[in-house]
């Protein structure tokens, strides 16, 4: 499945892989959410991934000028994330780099 549009990434966040690649990395990330007893995000979590799935059916109720409008701008985040991951490859590696000279 292609996450180059928009509408690809939302089909896919929706599917059972990203949907739980998404949430897993959201909430491991989120301190409020590390606090709640373990048996309660278990349901949190069994909620989302039921819950949120159901919510693709609705994308073909969205007009097709609605996508069209949101792709720049998705693009432009898209981007904006590629060139954060390189920027952010490249200080690690110069700072092993730096560390292996020493």
């Amino acid at each position: 499945m292609t996450t180059d549009t928009l509408l690809g990434f939302l089909l896919w966040a929706g599917s059972s892989a990203g949907l739980m690649a998404i949430s897993s990395f959201l909430l491991e990330r989120f301190p409020p959410f590390q606090k709640i007893a373990s048996k309660t995000r278990l349901y949190i979590v069994l909620g989302i991934v039921v819950l949120i799935p159901q919510l693709v059916n609705l994308i073909p109720l969205v007009p097709q000028s609605t996508w069209d409008t949101l792709q720049p701008i998705w693009e432009g985040l898209v981007t904006s994330v590629v060139v954060a991951i390189t920027f952010i490859t490249s200080e690690v590696t110069h700072d092993t780099d730096k560390s292996l000279r020493k």
